[in-house]
């Protein structure tokens, strides 16, 4: 399969991802909990790195383990 990658910017991942980082990401064909995810957010309008918390429906629910806060949008499989 294909393989793209992602420079990290900010602390929400800290302590395993810094500002800097290089992030090697691929699809799956299944993403559970507790798995580290790159989605593009339509509200920062970037990509984002963080992991997935939970699920709503057939939306995941996302947060940066620095962070203290979940992410906002909850986004779909695709």
């Amino acid at each position: 399969g294909s393989t793209d990658y992602v420079s990290t910017r900010g602390i929400s991942m800290e302590p395993r991802f810094h500002t800097g980082d290089l992030a090697l990401i691929r699809p799956s064909d299944d993403y559970r909990v507790g798995d580290v995810v790159a989605y593009r957010s339509t509200l920062l309008r970037t990509v984002v790195l963080h992991r997935i918390i939970g699920r709503d429906g057939d939306r995941y629910v996302f947060k940066g383990d620095h962070n203290n806060f979940v992410d906002p949008t909850h986004p779909a499989r695709s």
